[in-house]
């Protein structure tokens, strides 16, 4: 018996000896080499039969004994493809499927290549490589948690679920079932159940230490999905705590550095920034995070004053816009081409506004404010905000018809009156309805009464006012009235059957309607 022999040289049994042949080799070697006279090569006996004794490993074993050396090559260069800093699945998948056709009863073999299939996001194929590794080896745990998951990359959560539980129910202290079927429960936004199912792991020995941090990560994450703020914060606390050795500590760093990344990444850079802060206290400086602390500072400190803004009841809605466009930009949330897109709409509406008061001095006083009290924001974009309060004088003004109350845009110079757009009404510079207006008592009630202040001229401009120009209809009227109205006055005050004829109309609508 020497140290290159087979285990079926060590046996004493040809390469397809039954299991019956196996076994009793077995036991009469272990008489001529018991384990108190002679532990070297009884060690060598009981390797030897529990390799060949177990049909899967058996297999496996008459397998690597073929093609030891190839397929070792290639699932070794398929890890390397797997675990790099970019992975790159499909070539992965190309050598393992090479080697499960040299080893196809591998149930190792079969289980890499599912793993690389999930990377490859096609979960079907590796679901198939998952269950073939089940069949050649049912009792590895490993490869029925890796078949969970890929049933909750499909979506079959129940499946999923009982494939989980299965596993965990014959080993409670086992952690890595509890967050294969807590990754379910929150895939089904049943986060509740998730942090259940995970307490339940942590204190399943009774006890709180390093052991747990796994669970713990996953709960951050979770809760960080919910935007639970609160809780984040209060569960980072005991997180920090639970590192011992400074391996724990490296890894704990890095876990609390990846939640901080997924809550930067929710917009929640005020939390994030703590996280990343505790782990860089954890971290003996492994990871190097002076800088990324730095950066998370300054957006926890964007996030604050971005918000502030938009609080804001004193800065244009405008500049509002803009300066959220600007953190969104800087924060990473949209890229290039759509900043300046939208930057380029605002900017339009902006400087047209500044042409325009009292919009002018909204806008410039908006922009003051920015510099003045929320600096990293301006910093963003000086050049916008400055151009805004240097911006010249504006040539326009808003005037508010005095007839039907709407805003419209004048030019900015001396004028004796302004025709409303809206109503045709006129007004003066002064904000007063003018004479020749819709502001005048009505032409033709005017002539036909022959008393601009007789009562029923008075309720009849009163209805125009009043009712008239609420309505589209009223005011294209309205509109249509003032246009006309002069040359139908003078015809009407010439005839004096249509004077008399029209006057009866008017005082029965006025008193059937308006009295």
């Amino acid at each position: 018996m020497t140290n290159t022999d087979s285990h079926y040289d060590v046996l004493g049994v040809s390469e397809d000896a039954s299991q019956e042949e196996i076994k009793t080799s077995f036991f009469d070697l272990v008489r001529e080499h018991p384990p108190e006279q002679d532990p070297d090569a009884y060690q060598r006996l009981r390797e030897a039969y529990d390799v060949l004794s177990d049909p899967v490993s058996r297999r496996e074993y008459d397998t690597m004994a073929r093609h030891g050396d190839e397929i070792e090559s290639l699932q070794e260069e398929a890890g390397e493809l797997l675990y790099q800093d970019q992975p790159d699945p499909k070539a992965a998948i190309k050598k393992l499927k090479r080697a499960t056709v040299l080893g196809p009863d591998i149930g190792l073999l079969r289980n890499m290549l599912g793993e690389a299939y999930l990377m490859d996001e096609k979960a079907e194929k590796a679901l198939e490589q998952f269950d073939e590794a089940v069949d050649l080896n049912p009792d590895n745990d490993a490869h029925h948690l890796n078949r969970g998951y890929a049933l909750r990359e499909l979506e079959r959560f129940d499946k999923a679920k009982r494939t989980f539980r299965n596993v965990w129910k014959n080993e409670k202290g086992n952690y890595a079932p509890a967050r294969g079927l807590a990754s379910v429960l929150a895939a089904q936004k049943q986060f509740n159940d998730a942090h259940e199912v995970l307490d339940e792991a942590i204190w399943a020995d009774g006890k709180l230490d390093f052991e747990d941090f796994f669970c713990y990560y996953d709960k951050l994450q979770y809760y960080a999905f919910q935007g639970d703020k609160e809780t984040l914060e209060e569960e980072l606390e005991t997180v920090s705590e639970l590192p011992e050795t400074l391996e724990d500590r490296r890894y704990a760093a890095f876990m609390l550095a990846s939640v901080s990344d997924n809550l930067r990444q929710e917009g929640a850079f005020l939390i994030s920034h703590r996280f990343l802060k505790a782990a860089h206290e954890i971290d003996d400086g492994s990871l190097e995070l002076e800088e990324s602390v730095q950066k998370s500072k300054e957006l926890r400190d964007l996030e604050e004053d971005i918000d502030s803004i938009l609080e804001s009841e004193n800065i244009h809605p405008a500049i509002k816009q803009a300066s959220a466009v600007m953190y969104n930009m800087y924060s990473g949330y949209i890229d290039q081409n759509e900043y300046e897109e939208k930057m380029d709409e605002l900017g339009e509406s902006i400087y047209e506004g500044l042409d325009v008061e009292p919009h002018h001095k909204e806008l410039v006083h908006s922009a003051k404010k920015v510099r003045k009290k929320f600096d990293k924001i301006y910093d963003l974009n000086k050049e916008m905000y400055d151009e805004i309060i240097d911006a010249p004088s504006p040539r326009f003004e808003t005037v508010e018809c005095s007839h039907c109350g709407e805003e419209y845009i004048v030019e900015k110079t001396s004028y004796d009156w302004t025709e409303c757009p809206h109503c045709g009404g006129r007004t003066d510079s002064s904000g007063n309805a003018t004479q020749g207006s819709s502001g005048e008592g009505c032409f033709v009630a005017t002539a036909v009464y022959g008393d601009y202040e007789h009562p029923d001229v008075r309720r009849l401009r009163f209805f125009r006012d009043k009712t008239l120009r609420h309505f589209a209809l009223g005011r294209t009227f309205i509109t249509w009235y003032y246009r006309y109205g002069p040359d139908l006055a003078d015809h009407v005050r010439d005839n004096s059957f249509l004077k008399q004829s029209t006057r009866w109309a008017l005082e029965q609508f006025v008193k059937r309607w308006l009295r």
